[in-house]
């Protein structure tokens, strides 16, 4: 490396890390992703133009459901404008609501994507259609690994966060391409690189017009429907591939600025600078490993110790303090409800119980068998001295009875130094980010040194980048929760086993309670005893999430016994569909907590997860290089695109 490359590699590298360290701080962007979509249809239209290029004519309609308070304005809906590095040409021709009333939008065109943020800057609630219609041009891949042409297409894209719970598509091809029809279509859903099979279903009009139709359910984040559909090759006309204009050159000049002739000439580096660079990039690597080792030791857990299941409820554990115990903090307060609905201290009504409408509503029954923060709970719910049938119905946005119920769930985390589940924090990890950072000092003055001397190491650079991203690593490494006691240990196995218990099979959990030691205690040819204990185990199943499953095989107990549980009443039934939806809404209301300040400068949210950050059409959730080989698989098409919530 000459001399005057290694004096503009370490200009540049001190206008990079100059801007890191004195750029301006990231806007705050409230998180606008927590909701789901019911569905997306997307109907398209395949028809070829006089010049002989393809054309697409798309109505995609797609239904999302926000939650019930001011979170959203609207969604955001990327289309990708360029595929195969042809652009598309994209023309938005309307956006309406479900009743085909104009929904409000702004258009903004990425040179990649045509990102379309719908609606105004009034929250939305609830459930919420936007039909969006749309053209594009040069949307057939010429393959030669396929020797075909290919509409090869992800309906939804690889770039929502959220969940779908139906994805579908109707491909509509023009009767006078119906004779160029290989016979070839594929379909594929999932993650990118999926390749779980689908069915495409064919019909035909009566105009001719051939009609491909395909439909998967319960996609998760970041997974599509893709189809494609095979034409003889030399159906259509290719577009022409277009790179991205390049950055301009600075004004008066044709060329990037060159270093100015003259000036200070770097030399070689001699040994003490070498020695001086590699070993405080030594330094950097030695803080980072020792960071991450201590971490990794004070997470090991004892050895020898077998987790076993468990189906009795733990004695004298509070259900609140085991939800922060087993780190599942959010569930503390719906599962400890759940708990004192159960034991009869309370009802649950998934109706409005008075005028005001609320739709959900808690009964209070009796303070007896209840702990100090059970009683603590019972009364931010119903006040200090409740009457039994005392109603409270759970109104949205209630930030005083939340700001109450969160203070329930903080007492009862601060219970696990109380009752000796937790030790002392350790200020031990803290060293680690305080040497990182005096290292970062450290590079800046390696450098300066070098300037002064006149030389320069690129292994310099490599100690500042290093110092910058080993500060942040060793902060990750702190370990801010304090370390389990013995007896803190013992109880997290114990929920640990309670887990494992209730995500066995059926015909597995009824296996154990015929074990010498469970048949003492549960008659499983018993459907009330059996109830019995499912209802106990409810508020466990809710702090690791798998109450759904746990609900459905309760449900189908009580049908069995013909029984109707008095601690839940809806005017839909007892159900599992019923209870977690209930549950659900009371927990939301219960603990609600105004959301952050939102950003109302930009419409189009806190950033584009859809985005390939390149300079070409390479993303992601699209290949850009390839035909369906024969076969197909999710994320393999051009178009998918993605989107999210604004």
């Amino acid at each position: 490396m000459s001399s005057r490359a290694r004096a503009f590699l370490g200009v540049f590298a001190l206008l990079a890390i100059g801007g890191m360290v004195v750029g301006p701080a990231p806007a705050v962007v409230a998180d606008t992703s927590d909701f789901t979509f019911e569905s997306m249809h997307a109907e398209y239209t395949v028809s070829r133009e006089p010049d002989g290029t393809s054309r697409l004519d798309v109505v995609e309609t797609i239904v999302a459901v926000f939650p019930d308070f001011d979170q959203n304005r609207g969604i955001i809906r990327a289309i990708p404008d360029r595929y195969l590095d042809v652009p598309q040409e994209t023309v938005v021709t309307s956006v309406t609501d479900a009743a085909g009333a104009a929904v409000p939008f702004e258009a903004y065109n990425t040179g990649e994507f045509l990102e379309l943020a719908l609606g105004t800057d009034e929250f939305v609630r609830g459930r919420q259609t936007y039909v969006i219609s749309y053209t594009q041009r040069h949307v057939i891949g010429a393959f030669a690994d396929t020797a075909s042409d290919e509409f090869y297409q992800d309906v939804n894209g690889t770039g929502f966060d959220q969940p779908f719970g139906r994805v579908s598509t109707s491909v509509r091809i023009a009767p006078d391409l119906a004779s160029t029809l290989t016979g070839f279509t594929g379909c594929a859903s999932g993650l990118a690189g999926s390749d779980t099979p689908c069915d495409v279903a064919l019909g035909v009009d009566a105009d001719g017009t051939s009609v491909f139709t395909a439909a998967v359910d319960e996609l998760g984040p970041r997974e599509t429907l893709t189809i494609n559909i095979g034409f003889a090759p030399g159906t259509f006309v290719p577009g022409i591939p277009t790179e991205y204009v390049p950055a301009e050159p600075r004004p008066g000049t044709d060329t990037p600025q060159q270093p100015a002739s003259g000036g200070t000439q770097f030399t070689d580096p001699p040994a003490w600078y070498w020695v001086l660079s590699i070993g405080h990039l030594l330094a950097v690597i030695g803080v980072v490993v020792a960071a991450i080792t201590v971490r990794l030791r004070s997470s090991q857990k004892a050895t020898g110790i077998i987790i076993i299941p468990q189906y009795s409820v733990p004695k004298d554990l509070n259900v609140m303090v085991a939800a922060h115990l087993a780190g599942r903090s959010r569930t503390a307060i719906p599962a400890q409800l759940i708990s004192l609905a159960v034991r009869k201290n309370l009802r649950i009504l998934d109706y409005p119980v008075t005028a005001s409408g609320a739709e959900y509503t808690l009964q209070f029954l009796t303070t007896e068998g209840a702990d100090a923060l059970e009683l603590q709970l019972l009364g931010a719910l119903f006040g200090p001295a409740p009457v039994a049938g005392a109603v409270r119905e759970l109104a949205p946005n209630d930030t005083v009875l939340g700001s109450s119920i969160n203070a329930v769930s903080t007492a009862a985390a601060g219970q696990l130094g109380t009752l000796g589940y937790r030790g002392s924090r350790s200020t031990m990890g803290c060293v680690f980010p305080a040497i990182a950072f005096l290292l970062i000092f450290m590079a800046f003055g390696v450098l300066f040194v070098g300037i002064v001397a006149s030389t320069f190491s690129i292994i310099t650079v490599l100690g500042i980048l290093a110092a910058f991203f080993g500060f942040f690593i060793t902060i990750g490494a702190i370990r801010f929760a304090a370390p389990l006691t013995p007896a803190g240990q013992q109880q997290y196995d114990y929920l640990l086993g309670m887990k494992m218990y209730l995500e066995l099979a059926e015909q597995e959990r009824f296996r154990m309670l015929q074990s010498p030691d469970g048949a003492e205690r549960v008659d499983i040819g018993s459907t009330t005893d059996i109830i019995k204990l499912y209802e106990k185990l409810l508020p466990f199943a809710v702090i690791w999430g798998v109450e759904d499953q746990w609900m459905r095989e309760l449900e189908v107990r009580v049908h069995e016994a013909k029984l109707e549980p008095d601690w839940f009443a809806s005017t839909r039934g007892f159900s599992s569909t019923s209870i977690t939806s209930s549950l659900r809404g009371i927990s939301t209301r219960a603990t609600y907590t105004p959301p952050a300040a939102k950003n109302r400068s930009s419409s189009r949210g806190g950033g584009s997860s859809w985005s390939s950050g390149s300079g070409r059409s390479r993303s992601s959730f699209g290949s850009r290089s390839g035909g369906s080989r024969g076969g197909s698989r999710a994320g393999g098409g051009g178009r998918g695109g993605g989107g999210g919530g604004r």
